[in-house]
């Protein structure tokens, strides 16, 4: 749960990332203000199986695969190849950290978990920014990261020691800070 002194910093908004400007005006099913409002979710079991789930097949379809710049692509790089001992096909998605957490959007919001839920979320480690997704829950926000295998929730999992920037926000064009 968020604390008195972090929904005051929240309420500071800040414009959206360059890449994800980039991104609305050429796919128009990630432009949030289209998404009504904000919701959290009842903390379910369903739902944090579907979450984990999202996040296991998306990590183990994807190579991360870093991009020039700030692009964030909802149709990342995709090769086949064949295994030259099995003969099986393989098929592999090449991205960068948006590219996962678009990935992973698109899966939630198929399997039918509310757009109001989902939330872009800049961070930094270090000096490196990072994005994650996230689902709004009435427990706290669950964390699905390319960077590791589980799930975890935002405020509660101190492990990764990520300065949380600023997440999007259904509803709004300008994200909300976190800082």
């Amino acid at each position: 749960m968020l604390t008195r002194t972090g929904l005051k910093k929240m309420m500071k908004s800040r414009h959206p990332p360059w890449g994800y400007r980039k991104l609305i005006l050429k796919w128009k099913e990630f432009k949030m203000l289209d998404w009504g409002k904000p919701v959290e979710l009842e903390n379910t079991k369903a739902l944090w199986n579907d979450c984990d789930r999202a996040q296991k097949i998306v990590n183990d379809m994807f190579r991360y695969t870093p991009d020039n710049g700030d692009e964030w692509n909802p149709e990342p790089k995709y090769t086949k190849w064949t295994g030259w001992l099995s003969g099986k096909r393989y098929e592999r998605y090449h991205g960068d950290c948006e590219d996962y957490a678009l990935a992973k959007m698109r899966k939630l919001i198929a399997w039918g978990v509310p757009k109001g839920a989902l939330r872009l979320i800049l961070c930094r480690k270090a000096t490196v920014y990072h994005l994650v997704l996230g689902v709004t829950t009435t427990k706290g926000t669950i964390i699905l990261d390319n960077n590791t295998k589980a799930i975890w929730w935002m405020d509660q999992d101190k492990r990764f020691l990520y300065d949380w920037i600023m997440w999007s926000v259904p509803g709004k064009f300008m994200w909300e800070s976190l800082e």
